[in-house]
């Protein structure tokens, strides 16, 4: 469902964890959110790439990444050179703010 928001803009990543590193559903699902709320539209897109980075390296904890670069999310820096190819567990992005309420749901992948 969608409602209209007069809030100023804003963007929140979280994610959604449901599955272990074996892909075994966990007894418990988590949203958690993923660094602070985004007021910047600019910032989405590397809010985003380091979340993906956080789901695909689950034996890493997810706030190790908020602080990654864009170039060492592409290099594999910082430990992640062993990153699954694909997991369950999912990104959520919810956006809110005049005429806008909308939220994204992606599986992370290559």
């Amino acid at each position: 469902m969608s409602s209209s928001s007069s809030a100023p803009w804003s963007c929140q990543v979280s994610i959604r964890w449901e599955f272990d590193v074996n892909d075994k559903p966990l007894d418990k699902v988590s949203e958690v959110p993923f660094g602070s709320l985004i007021t910047d539209k600019s910032d989405v897109e590397l809010a985003l790439r380091r979340a993906q980075a956080a789901v695909l390296n689950p034996s890493l904890p997810a706030a190790s990444f908020l602080t990654c670069s864009m170039d060492e999310l592409k290099s594999g820096a910082r430990g992640h050179q062993k990153a699954l190819k694909f997991s369950r567990n999912v990104v959520c992005v919810d956006i809110e703010g005049p005429g806008i309420d909308l939220s994204f749901i992606d599986l992370p992948g290559p």
